[in-house]
């Protein structure tokens, strides 16, 4: 069986999985089981603390059926569902990864890297010519699930916060049936998102109708005053769990304290 340069079964689209990337639901097909979470859960920390991946083109990559570039032998990891190319344009093959980001964030990036403790590699740290768009699994599949589950065990270790569980009061979550538990996982990140969207870009990804039942009022499917009112509530709710002015308006403020909280309770 042919097999990917990491070592990873080639070619077998039945061993993946697609992957839910960024709180505005942009997903990625990588390989199932730990080295796809690691990759999503390192692509979801990358869009939400470097460059918003969602912005402009779309130019990321994940799963395809090739060969390395420049390379008569070697199978590219992207055809076995464990590497990803983001924001591809940017910073294209062959460029120092200062072509798009400051050293503050490439310093930033490699110290997240760490977590994985080698498990990711980063094409901006090859030795030879850089990709610096690239992240790809480095290690067996073994050693990955192992490193996964510490990192897991880790973050679970932390416990539920009491800041996410007002917030996920706020967003009616005992109403809708939904767990608050005080973890800001993907659902909680997602509708966390549906809210700033709608008062910051008064715009709606999840559609009206989820956001007002987000909000607490009945779900038309039209966006109403009373909605509006119901929002404003609800983002007072955030912004005093937050610690910040709760004027109920998503300004600056609120978006700047939204990242943070954001990078510390979903990285």
């Amino acid at each position: 069986m042919a097999t990917s340069q990491n070592g990873y079964l080639y070619g077998d689209i039945s061993r993946t999985s697609v992957y839910t990337v960024t709180a505005a639901g942009r997903t990625m097909r990588f390989w199932t089981g730990a080295p796809g979470e690691m990759l999503a859960d390192f692509i979801r920390w990358f869009d939400e603390n470097i460059r918003n991946i969602d912005a402009g083109i779309l130019d990321d990559w994940s799963w395809a059926v090739r060969g390395i570039r420049d390379s008569m032998t070697d199978l590219s990891n992207h055809g076995s569902g464990t590497a990803a190319d983001v924001d591809a344009t940017k910073w294209p093959l062959g460029v120092e990864a200062t072509r798009y980001l400051t050293l503050a964030e490439i310093a930033k990036v490699n110290e997240k890297l760490k977590e994985y403790r080698g498990c990711i590699r980063w094409g901006a740290n090859y030795t030879g010519r850089k990709d610096p768009m690239h992240f790809e699994i480095n290690r067996p599949e073994a050693e990955v699930t192992q490193v996964w589950a510490d990192i897991e065990a880790a973050r679970a270790a932390q416990g539920p916060s009491p800041i996410v569980k007002a917030m996920q009061q706020a967003m009616h979550y005992p109403q809708q049936g939904k767990a608050m538990d005080g973890y800001w996982g993907p659902e909680t990140d997602l509708d966390t998102y549906a809210i700033r969207q709608a008062a910051y870009a008064h715009t709606f990804p999840l559609g009206i109708s989820a956001a007002e039942l987000l909000v607490g009022t009945e779900p038309t499917g039209t966006w109403a005053p009373e909605d509006e009112a119901a929002l404003i509530t609800v983002v007072s709710i955030f912004q005093r769990a937050w610690g910040i002015e709760d004027d109920g308006i998503w300004g600056p403020m609120t978006e700047r304290t939204w990242k943070s909280y954001q990078a510390r309770f979903y990285s």
